[in-house]
């Protein structure tokens, strides 16, 4: 009911997961819904805050590694893999693994605006001379990246570093799983940033394309939603 007042329930954006209206729904999904109606996941006799993400690669991520906020219980990192095959159970995701690549002009422009409010007094963040990450958290995911520009140097970290380095066509990267590299010209400058990894999106809570996974490995949704939210007790409330 919080959107009440609108006059409508779900965003047509990936905030409601994309809702395109009764045109886009699929049989499947109807009698999927029809048959676990009144099932909830809850922990504690609470209903779950149940984050979800597109490509986990292999490994999803507690809640504290991503976000500034305390350990939930049934939000904590899940090795995502197979073990009868040793595959992720995501592997066939388009962003299970990705490289994304910045000229300087680029990586200078996106920094420029992503920055700007961490400069002091307002004045400008720079040209980039280096970019490295110094800390991960147990899931593999940034942590801490130090980025040195002319004007100083700035650490950004977790879930963030995703909005800081927007693609060159202005989207969040795909994932804070990721290895960058700083490709220098003959004269000892910054020429290009590769950043190379995997996953799509948080990575907290169940992995989408995992759990399409482990549905085509016989896994049932009980043991799926048990396996990404550990603890979380389906209950019937009608």
């Amino acid at each position: 009911g919080r959107r009440r007042e609108l006059g409508f329930d779900v965003f047509a954006t990936v905030q409601d997961q994309v809702y395109g209206g009764a045109a886009d729904e699929h049989d499947p999904v109807t009698r999927a819904v029809r048959e676990t109606a009144g099932e909830i996941l809850s922990f504690d006799g609470r209903p779950i805050e149940a984050y979800y993400h597109s490509t986990c690669a292999g490994q999803t991520a507690a809640i504290d590694e991503v976000w500034n906020e305390r350990p939930v219980p049934y939000l904590v990192s899940v090795r995502d893999v197979d073990p009868a095959t040793g595959e992720a159970y995501d592997r066939s995701s388009s962003r299970f693994r990705w490289t994304q690549r910045w000229t300087a002009e680029q990586i200078n422009s996106v920094l420029a605006r992503t920055l700007r409010d961490s400069v002091r007094g307002g004045g400008a963040v720079g040209q980039v001379r280096d970019m490295r990450v110094l800390e991960r958290t147990p899931s593999g995911r940034v942590r801490a990246m130090r980025i040195e520009t002319t004007s100083g140097a700035f650490t950004v970290g977790k879930d963030r570093v995703r909005w800081i380095l927007l693609t060159p066509a202005g989207v969040p990267l795909n994932s804070s799983k990721f290895d960058v590299e700083v490709v220098r010209g003959a004269d000892g400058r910054v020429a290009e940033v590769v950043a190379t990894g995997g996953g799509w999106g948080h990575g907290i809570g169940m992995c989408q394309v995992g759990a399409m996974g482990r549905a085509r490995a016989g896994q049932d949704y009980r043991t799926i939603l048990s396996a990404y939210y550990r603890g979380a007790r389906l209950r019937d409330l009608y």
